[in-house]
């Protein structure tokens, strides 16, 4: 099957590029009702709607939930468009009807609509939501809840962007997707359903790795009960964590969107219940975990107090006039050197000025670079 022929079909292409606040989601709420899949679930803390698609008819419930952290897109762009597979049957009719007879979805989304329009990552009260599981104060995450407790899930899919700093185990390759079962306990106990996590996490991997080979990661497991992932993973239902991150050369994540799209095909293609436990917990763990060993851009062996440091800049973002503008910012120097770089720049023992600074740079949004002895301007 070609994949990407069918994921053209159905792309939303009013939905592109990293900033999607709620509005834009007028396509897709205008499908649903039209279809009568669509549910009004609630408001976030500044009384914007949160929106859920309610589809299929089968007996397996199915709880999705995107951008729950404001400024994460990819996954949002990635579900809207397997909704679109998934509200027609003109294209793979029978893949199409099986997936609904089995499944019912509940899927919100944009779950942090006021983070969506601000591009952040926290909700307007400037909580991380993806920490509020346990004390449940913002009305987010009170939605979510409600919907957890009434539409009582088999699956929960925990859907996320993470930074283009993760990579591959030790390699110079940009975890592209990764994915979690998020632990029930501090000791990572393999609870029945963690262990129907990794079973579901083991299959995806296998079906992506023609068209994205080495670069799938599997996400730390250490266990926050504040986290929702973890929070309904020992609550005893299935839960996920799909992470969207990099790919070269595709800083709108559009390539990533379409992983996000193919893994979905695959999930709900493949789910079965788990019959090998030790087998699947060896496929699981065999799964490289994702590092933040990279960086967008590394300049090596600068001086910095007589020390050969690396500097590592990232590609950060934010919203003028409602579109999207690139800067780049420190993220953290390096006296070990150890980072790696998507790009690489040898100062071979050159001292540097960022912003007329000699140090003290980190989190600054990158203005000015000069050479300090020469005071020659790198461009960048």
């Amino acid at each position: 099957m070609n994949f990407k022929s069918l994921h053209n079909a159905v792309k939303d292409t009013s939905v592109m590029g990293r900033y999607l606040p709620e509005d834009r989601l007028k396509k897709l709420i205008d499908l649903a009702k039209k279809n009568q899949t669509y549910r009004l679930l609630g408001s976030s803390e500044n009384g914007r709607d949160i929106h859920g698609i309610l589809i299929g008819r089968g007996e397996k419930r199915v709880l999705a939930w995107s951008q729950m952290h404001g400024n994460e897109s990819t996954t949002t762009k990635g579900i809207i468009d397997f909704v679109r597979l998934l509200s027609q049957d003109a294209l793979l009719w029978e893949y199409v009807s099986g997936v609904l007879n089995q499944f019912t979805f509940l899927i919100i989304p944009i779950l942090n609509p006021d983070g969506a329009q601000l591009y952040t990552r926290e909700n307007a009260s400037g909580i991380d939501l993806n920490r509020d599981a346990l004390s449940q104060t913002q009305r987010e995450i009170q939605v979510l809840m409600r919907q957890f407790e009434a539409f009582r899930p088999d699956l929960c899919l925990n859907l996320h962007d993470q930074r283009s700093i993760y990579g591959v185990g030790d390699l110079r390759v940009p975890a592209t997707l990764s994915f979690l079962a998020p632990s029930v306990d501090t000791e990572r106990t393999i609870s029945p359903a963690r262990l129907e996590a990794m079973d579901l996490i083991v299959k995806m991997v296998l079906s992506l790795q023609d068209n994205l080979p080495g670069q799938i990661g599997r996400y730390d497991d250490a266990f926050n009960e504040s986290c929702v992932g973890d929070f309904f993973q020992k609550s005893g239902v299935p839960t996920i964590l799909i992470e969207a991150g990099h790919y070269p050369q595709d800083d709108a994540r559009e390539h990533t969107r379409y992983f996000v799209f193919e893994a979905l095909f695959h999930l709900f293609k493949t789910v079965i219940k788990p019959s090998d436990p030790e087998g699947i917990i060896s496929d699981y763990m065999a799964i490289p975990e994702n590092h933040k060993n990279l960086r967008d851009l590394v300049f090596k062996n600068v001086r910095l107090n007589n020390t050969l440091v690396s500097i590592g800049l990232q590609k950060d973002y934010e919203i003028v006039n409602d579109r999207e503008k690139q800067f780049l910012k420190v993220e953290n120097v390096d006296p070990e050197q150890l980072i790696m770089g998507y790009t690489e720049i040898d100062f071979k023992g050159e001292e540097l000025l960022i912003n007329s600074h000699e140090n003290d740079f980190v989190g600054e949004k990158i203005v000015t670079i000069e050479l300090k002895k020469s005071k020659k301007m790198i461009k960048i």
